[in-house]
């Protein structure tokens, strides 16, 4: 038979409704809006490499599709600003979608068409547009350095180890205050090869 074994379990009397009062209430608030505070603005600094990363990928993926394209055709190919993913609509701003195409034979034939994200970015650059790549997959004579204007002093701008022949594009984030923005520049040679460097934050120039 086993043995009946009573368990004393002492009860515990809440004294009051245990409810919050308001200033404990309004304490809490406090602390979740300093909390909110701090986060926005880091949440916001994410975003903004998170846009400027694509973007700075998007383009070098362009890039480099137009100059396997150029070298595979054994012909020019071309990259321009379009919005419609059919013409060369021209503008301002190379984060607004761009068309990689060929004339070989004939009229406008787009190759691939890279829409604008739902990002906003904008593109400081002194690239010609379209830029047209040859069949070596470079841009200008084939061997020449083709100097098209100056780069904007940067410290970040490392000495490259390949020939620079001066087209840059800086890619910003645009979060309206011209001091916070996030900025990176592609800089391409006419050998039509890319490298990447990191810019301070600040205005696209």
């Amino acid at each position: 038979m086993t043995p009946f074994i009573r368990i004393y379990v002492p009860s515990v009397r809440i004294s009051g409704n245990g409810g919050f009062t308001l200033t404990e209430l309004m304490m809490v608030v406090l602390i979740l809006a300093i909390g909110a505070g701090l986060a926005i603005p880091t949440v916001r600094d994410f975003n903004q490499r998170q846009c400027v990363s694509t973007g700075v990928n998007g383009l070098i993926a362009d890039i480099n599709y137009a100059r396997s394209e150029s070298i595979r055709r054994n012909g020019n190919v071309s990259i321009c600003i379009s919005s419609d993913g059919a013409t060369c609509t021209g503008g301002a701003n190379w984060a607004d979608g761009r068309l990689v195409f060929t004339t070989q034979g004939g009229p406008l034939t787009p190759l691939r068409w890279t829409q604008r994200t739902s990002c906003t970015l904008s593109v400081n650059t002194n690239s010609p547009d379209p830029l047209p790549l040859n069949a070596l997959g470079g841009f200008g004579a084939p061997g020449a350095a083709v100097l098209l204007g100056p780069i904007p002093a940067d410290p970040s701008i490392p000495a490259l180890p390949i020939p620079f022949a001066g087209i840059f594009y800086r890619i910003c984030s645009d979060p309206g205050s011209p001091d916070l923005g996030r900025r990176r520049t592609v800089l391409l040679n006419n050998l039509g090869q890319t490298q990447i460097a990191t810019t301070p934050p600040g205005a696209c120039s």
